[in-house]
């Protein structure tokens, strides 16, 4: 009798467990389709369904990688909803319009869906094609020879001609401008990505270099060197200071603060130097010998008040 009420039981209890479990939400990527071209809007995101029983409290999060290669941060977005039993939402992170210079290649829409019955991980692909690539690596130079060996930003006239190089040109046309110091300006000639400049004025002058390539976006560099009557003297300053705690010839404060002190310098003479350290010197034995007789008398003084007591 025991036996057969406890398959009763069992039965039952199979009967009614597919009922205890709670069935999980309806989740799928949608987008409007799979290769968008300039002018296009990217529209992909979650649809979420509670085909539950119980109102539920999602939490999505969300992010698009770009295609391999291309720079920029990658930012996850979180969002949250509750839906109750057989209510429905889309959560969209992609609704942006594809831009002429949209970098092309294949994105990654990943998303992740969490609520008390569901934990949904999906990814869905698209693609943008059709757009302007970018220069990533153009830049110009000013150079005092035709090599681009010897940078700087700082001629005279005696150093003309200079010369503006470009790098990273990709095979691009080159079209630019020379701003001159009275405000007048002319066009730049490059050949072989070098352009030359005949200085004939003092004063600062810049530079628009434009990159022009067919399925490349325009891009313009800008660049500024001046043009003075002397070159500024350049003093290497960093074998004056010898560390030897004594501000000796050529140094001071500036240049040498471990060895000088504010306000000191180095024109002290010589024999005032060496008196110094003599008078250091002679000061550090009178402390001492202070010192010493110091401890002397206090020690007889203990040892005279000691045979006053035993006496």
């Amino acid at each position: 009798m025991r036996i057969k009420h406890l398959i009763i039981l069992i039965a039952s209890l199979l009967i009614l467990l597919p009922g205890l479990v709670l069935a999980e939400s309806q989740i799928e990527i949608v987008q409007s389709k799979e290769v968008f071209e300039p002018g296009d809007t990217v529209e992909i995101g979650t649809l979420i369904k509670n085909t539950t029983d119980i109102s539920l409290y999602y939490l999505i999060e969300e992010v698009i990688l770009p295609p391999m290669g291309v720079g920029g941060g990658v930012f996850p977005v979180l969002s949250d909803l509750t839906l109750e039993p057989g209510e429905s939402a889309v959560v969209s992170k992609a609704t942006f319009f594809v831009s002429s210079t949209q970098p092309a290649g294949e994105y990654t829409y990943k998303v992740r869906v969490n609520s008390k019955v569901d934990a949904y991980e999906g990814e869905s692909k698209f693609i943008i094609t059709g757009t302007l690539k970018t220069f990533e690596n153009f830049y110009v130079k000013s150079c005092l020879d035709k090599d681009c060996q010897k940078i700087t930003t700082t001629f005279t006239l005696k150093n003309s001609p200079v010369y503006l190089k470009a790098f990273g040109t990709e095979g691009a046309t080159l079209f630019g401008k020379l701003n001159l110091p009275d405000g007048s300006s002319r066009n730049l000639k490059f050949k072989n990505n070098i352009a030359k400049i005949k200085l004939k004025k003092l004063g600062k002058y810049s530079a628009e270099i434009t990159a022009k390539k067919q399925g490349y976006q325009d891009y313009t560099f800008y660049v500024e060197f001046d043009v003075v009557e002397k070159l500024p003297q350049i003093v290497d300053l960093s074998g004056i200071c010898n560390l030897n705690g004594v501000c000796d010839d050529g140094e001071n404060y500036q240049n040498c603060p471990q060895d000088c002190a504010y306000g000191e310098s180095s024109t002290k003479t010589k024999e005032e130097k060496k008196l110094r350290k003599k008078f250091i010197l002679i000061a550090g034995f009178l402390i001492l010998f202070l010192i010493v007789c110091v401890v002397a008398i206090i020690l007889v003084l203990r040892r005279k008040h000691k045979d006053s007591i035993e006496s």
